[in-house]
């Protein structure tokens, strides 16, 4: 029985080992300061809202109807001729150019 020597590993240059460490010790360094500022965000304590979830904006507009209801019923309680201003309503003009036919 013969013995057979392992197959040799394939050897890194020197340069790619050296990149990928500083590769690994910025990884490192971009994870504890994003650690760090998380902590300090949560101490923080108060949330503010950046943004609103689209369930907000249905809340908020249905809270709008139904206090609008609210109030067009009450003016039509208090007295029988009720008056309740109509919202601003937007329109738009748009302005079409008429085309010029040149004449000779």
């Amino acid at each position: 029985m013969e013995t057979e020597s392992p197959a040799p590993l394939p050897q890194v240059s020197e340069t790619v080992l050296r990149r990928r460490k500083t590769l690994r010790q910025v990884k490192e360094a971009r994870t504890k300061a994003r650690n760090a500022q998380r902590k300090v965000r949560q101490s923080s304590g108060t949330k503010t809202e950046k943004f609103k979830y689209p369930e907000a904006f249905v809340r908020e507009y249905r809270h709008g109807q139904k206090d609008k209801i609210r109030l067009h019923r009450n003016a039509k309680r208090k007295s029988k001729q009720y008056d309740v201003p109509a919202e601003n309503k937007l329109g738009f003009v748009i302005r079409i150019r008429r085309y010029v036919i040149p004449t000779y």
